[in-house]
């Protein structure tokens, strides 16, 4: 298992479970984090673009000035 996660340069010398698993670890790090900021884009341009769709941006300190 070890040897299909990481490319071994010495074929002699296989990687160790640590090391797949901290490759493994990193991977997940990267794939959540790109996740992270797909889903935040995502509702960052639902909000900005509902808001704007009909000119008037409505933010809590704008609705709390109106009289």
């Amino acid at each position: 298992m070890p040897q299909d996660l990481v490319n071994a340069r010495d074929p002699d010398d296989p990687p160790t479970e640590d090391t797949a698993s901290k490759v493994r670890a990193v991977n997940w790090m990267v794939v959540s984090f790109i996740g992270f900021i797909l889903i935040v884009a995502a509702f960052a341009a639902y909000f900005f673009l509902g808001s704007a769709r009909d000119g008037d941006i409505s933010t809590p300190a704008n609705l709390s000035n109106r009289n």
